[in-house]
């Protein structure tokens, strides 16, 4: 019959606590990384996102600047005479 400590640790345990602990700290600079990759990927696709929408909303306003340009040059009556300001008649 053995009897043990009650202080004593089972060595299969103990190594797999010093195993566990070694892998966790071996990972920690690489999931960092990763993680710092991932944040700055999605930063960047966002940038990315935000630019092309920006690009499209000031394409619609200048489309809408020119189409309310044409309008208005369509609703002046051509020609102008420039000594009585009035349109000539044909």
């Amino acid at each position: 019959m053995t009897t043990t400590d009650e202080g004593t640790v089972n060595s299969q345990i103990l190594d797999a606590a010093v195993s566990t602990v070694a892998l966790t700290t071996g990972q920690a600079a690489s999931q960092a990384l990763a993680m710092l990759d991932v944040v700055l990927l999605e930063t960047l696709g966002m940038a990315m996102h935000n630019a092309v929408h920006r690009q499209q909303s000031a394409g619609m306003v200048s489309a809408a600047a020119v189409t309310a340009a044409c309008a208005k040059m369509l609703q002046t009556p051509f020609p102008i005479d420039a000594a009585s300001a009035q349109p000539v008649k044909q």
